[in-house]
């Protein structure tokens, strides 16, 4: 029995170098973790944790961790957090809270002194 074809070991050589560089780049972006599995369907991004699978029409992956997060953590543990002074609070709902303030859409009065002239 002969070994593969020299056209059949450079194309398997190549795919397995593709792989090595995709699999390069996803840890660049995401991590040493797990590979966040996640695709788009029907204007819905389905996102898989663990064994839960989760859709919405988030339009980027932070907006869906933020809307994990508060799944996770509830609300009556945010609102406990959120009556505590700021100095007493868990470090995670001091970050929720900038962020929350920083994702609100701008009023409209402070919009037109935002947009370029």
């Amino acid at each position: 029995m002969t070994g593969p074809s020299p056209d059949a070991l450079a194309r398997i050589q190549l795919e397995a170098a593709r792989q090595e560089a995709r699999e390069h780049q996803r840890r660049l972006m995401q991590g040493l973790g797990k590979p966040i599995i996640s695709f788009e369907n029907h204007g819905y991004r389905v996102v898989c944790v663990g064994k839960e699978v989760r859709w919405k029409t988030w339009r980027t992956f932070p907006d869906f961790l933020f809307d994990y997060i508060k799944v996770k953590l509830t609300s009556e543990w945010g609102n406990t957090e959120l009556a505590k002074p700021e100095v007493e609070r868990h470090r995670s709902s001091n970050g929720i809270t900038r962020s929350a303030c920083c994702s609100r859409p701008c009023p409209r009065d402070r919009m037109a002194s935002i947009r370029p002239r």
